[in-house]
């Protein structure tokens, strides 16, 4: 699917798997700030809220994927990325690639 990367920049809530070397490690609610980055590119990073089943080693870094939901304003998408964190920056989370969000979207909805 094609986005235009104007309409993406805000905050939105997600839900979804935490996934370390194709194996899901825990489910969490996160927050997920978009920013643009210039005319056709993004910025993002993120926080975790709750860490809602596994669990998460915060004492090191780590690299992992989320797979689920994010959604602003009535609009939701499903969605892949990759991210990581460590203790520095827990509970924040950096998406390495914020155009995976974009890329990786296999669905799109609105909730009403």
């Amino acid at each position: 699917m094609e986005y235009n990367v104007q309409e993406f920049p805000g905050l939105y809530i997600g839900i979804g798997d935490v996934i370390v070397e194709n194996k899901k490690i825990a489910e969490c609610i996160f927050h997920l700030e978009i920013i643009l980055a210039g005319i056709k590119s993004i910025e993002a990073e993120g926080a975790f809220v709750e860490i809602t089943d596994g669990k998460i080693d915060f004492s090191k870094e780590i690299h992992f994927q989320i797979s689920g939901i994010i959604s602003k304003d009535h609009e939701f998408y499903a969605t892949e990325f990759s991210c990581f964190t460590n203790p520095s920056l827990h509970p924040k989370f950096m998406v390495k690639k914020p155009m995976e969000i974009l890329e990786n979207i296999k669905e799109k909805g609105e909730s009403s």
